[in-house]
């Protein structure tokens, strides 16, 4: 569960799909691996008062995370899980909306380490 709704209906516009009964799953799963990576960094006061970015990154996100799985460099299933690998490929993939999640990072976009 992320910090705000997201959509996959949303996530299969921007990818130029259709959610359906086969996709659907997979388009939450997308988005909720999107959130897992997402979440733990943001501050949940500022998500608050800039949705706009969160959901933004995280549909960016969410994105990537779908091009990836589909090239089988992720494993995913039904319920948002990566499996070991996935989780080791995509670590860094958050890093790719760093300047659109800004506004809701706690340290205001700097990263330490």
């Amino acid at each position: 569960m992320s910090i705000l709704p997201l959509d996959a209906d949303e996530l299969a516009r921007r990818l130029g799909i259709v959610a359906d009964a086969v996709s659907g799953p997979y388009l939450e799963s997308a988005l909720s691996v999107s959130a897992q990576m997402i979440d733990p960094r943001c501050d949940p006061v500022k998500v608050t008062a800039n949705p706009d970015a969160y959901t933004e990154a995280a549909y960016q996100l969410g994105v990537k995370v779908w091009d990836t799985s589909t090239r089988a460099l992720v494993g995913m299933d039904s319920t948002g899980q990566m499996d070991v690998y996935g989780a080791m490929a995509t670590s860094g993939m958050w890093r790719s909306v760093l300047g659109v999640l800004q506004p809701c990072l706690p340290t205001g976009g700097l990263v330490v380490g």
